[in-house]
């Protein structure tokens, strides 16, 4: 069901859209293209956003700014759209206690003993 007037939802060829998003007096504007970020949003996903409000972890998307690939859950907001969320970054490695702390000394610094 449409996430905003709990209309139908159903496939308009390259987009899915509300049953009352169409026709002469459109009465509501949800839509939501097949393909986000070139990443292919297959019915079964687009079903369970809708029904769940989140859709399984995709892993096609690329990034129109920096042309990198990314993983993400497409979800749907409080105002009916679709958005991003993303998978929690596994921790970064714990560096050892020395590394940090002083900055390394540069080359030919030190002065002349004289």
């Amino acid at each position: 069901a449409c996430p905003k007037c709990s209309g139908a939802v159903f496939d308009a060829g390259n987009a899915y859209v509300c049953e009352h998003s169409v026709g002469p007096a459109p009465t509501c504007d949800f839509r939501s293209g097949k393909i986000i970020l070139q990443q292919p949003v297959e019915p079964t996903q687009m079903q369970k956003l809708l029904r769940d409000g989140r859709t399984d972890l995709l892993d096609g998307f690329v990034s129109a700014r920096t042309k990198r690939k990314f993983k993400a859950f497409l979800v749907r907001q409080p105002d009916g759209k679709v958005g991003f969320e993303f998978a929690p970054r596994p921790a970064a490695a714990v560096k050892s206690a020395a590394a940090g702390k002083a900055p390394a000394r540069k080359a030919g610094t030190r002065k002349a003993a004289g």
